[in-house]
């Protein structure tokens, strides 16, 4: 599991929308559930930072490391995910 950024330092505190991009394996694909990590690290950011939050959860079932590599390397959607995310 990658997270471009586990606290989000260069944000605003005037930020009403903080926008994140989750990668990695079955752990991050399925974390959208109620009381997977996803929804706990929204919560996190509207309560500590008082900010809404986008998530794009790009997790795969049974990626594998180079599976993440090579999307990073050839899609164009994954790289403009993760460079526009605020973490």
């Amino acid at each position: 599991m990658y997270v471009k950024s586990i606290f989000p330092t260069s944000v605003s505190a005037n930020t009403s929308q903080i926008a994140f991009t989750a990668l990695g394996d079955s752990i991050t694909w399925s974390a959208t559930t109620t009381y997977g990590w996803i929804t706990k690290y929204q919560s996190y950011i509207q309560q500590d930072m008082q900010a809404n939050s986008g998530v794009t959860n790009l997790g795969v079932n049974n990626t594998k490391s180079a599976d993440l590599l090579r999307d990073l390397i050839n899609n164009q959607a994954t790289r403009s995910s993760v460079s526009t995310a605020d973490l």
